[in-house]
């Protein structure tokens, strides 16, 4: 999340000082997004915790370690979630950040979980496969969910 937040600052020093008025408005809310993404990580990093501290009284196992790569995926789609409240970017920056953070924490995740065999290159092309997959289908889903359903996603406009 840290990352997600030291690009969020990065690109709003970047911003257009000339924006329209509903945009220079967005321009106050990074932090205001930072501790939201911080609050929505921290509050599923808590619940998750909770069993994952009551796993390792038992003994650190492969379910351990499968409880702990959920947490981290779970906390890490929850926080970097307030991406897409950011409204001064275009989608396409959205999900490339978006994408960006979750390549980073979501693959560690998947390589300390034990689901895959690394020790062959079938097993590292079955993690990174399964991470581009479900990713594609997700991002795919709420795109659709965004557009025609909340519609939140503006139309290109004519030059």
């Amino acid at each position: 999340m840290l990352f997600a937040a030291i690009l969020l600052k990065g690109y709003q020093m970047k911003e257009d000082m000339n924006k329209t008025q509903n945009q220079s408005a967005n321009k106050a809310e990074p932090k205001k997004l930072m501790r939201n993404g911080f609050n929505r990580g921290g509050i599923v990093l808590t619940f998750m915790g909770m069993g994952l501290y009551f796993q390792s009284q038992k003994g650190i196992d492969k379910q351990f370690y499968s409880i702990l790569a959920a947490s981290i995926i779970a906390a890490s789609i929850s926080g970097f979630s307030v991406i897409y409240d950011y409204d001064v970017w275009s989608t396409r920056r959205k999900i490339t950040i978006h994408t960006i953070c979750m390549a980073l924490t979501v693959i560690p995740a998947l390589i300390i979980s034990g689901w895959y065999d690394l020790s062959s290159a079938a097993g590292w092309f079955g993690l990174i496969f399964s991470f581009v997959f479900s990713g594609l289908i997700v991002a795919s889903i709420g795109y659709l969910v965004s557009k025609y359903i909340l519609k939140n996603v503006p139309d290109k406009q004519k030059r």
